[in-house]
């Protein structure tokens, strides 16, 4: 995507995010607990992309001062200073690029359903049960948050 496509799309978003915003906000939709629902989906799916696309507006402005500043110093150190900052800003600018490509991809109807896995110990004794067991435990930890320390308490 050409980055004037680019940001068409990403505005876009952004406009759409801020009329749910707005919609939400209305009293006629907190009396409507499908339409409250339906409207909180909808911002939740936008919300990564905006973040991310302000986040890259903001590595944008702060590269043109950097760029600004590089020309118009005449003093050495302040111009190789301002490269590497140039430098550094352009990789976080590439970074942010490919989130935001990775956020616009189209969406799996099925990503929000549940899913049911089977993870059996096949052949290879007790060292295919303890990897079993352990792939388990990794698919129970993807998407449930860690719990929260207790106050007061010292995690052993």
């Amino acid at each position: 995507m050409a980055d004037g496509v680019l940001d068409r799309k990403l505005q876009e978003l952004v406009e759409q995010y801020e009329h749910v915003q707005a919609e939400l906000s209305t009293p006629e939709v907190s009396a409507d607990i499908d339409a409250l629902r339906r409207l909180g989906r909808e911002l939740a799916r936008l919300e990564p992309v905006v973040s991310s696309y302000r986040r890259l507006e903001a590595i944008r402005e702060e590269l043109a001062g950097a760029r600004e500043m590089r020309d118009a110093e005449h003093d050495d150190e302040m111009q190789a200073m301002a490269r590497e900052e140039i430098t550094r800003l352009e990789a976080a600018e590439a970074a942010e690029l490919e989130g935001l490509t990775v956020h616009l991809l189209p969406r799996d109807p099925h990503d929000d359903r549940n899913v049911i896995l089977e993870i059996r110990a096949g052949a290879g004794g007790d060292e295919a049960a303890l990897f079993a067991g352990d792939l388990l435990r990794m698919y129970l930890r993807l998407r449930r948050p860690a719990p929260a320390p207790c106050r007061g308490h010292e995690p052993p």
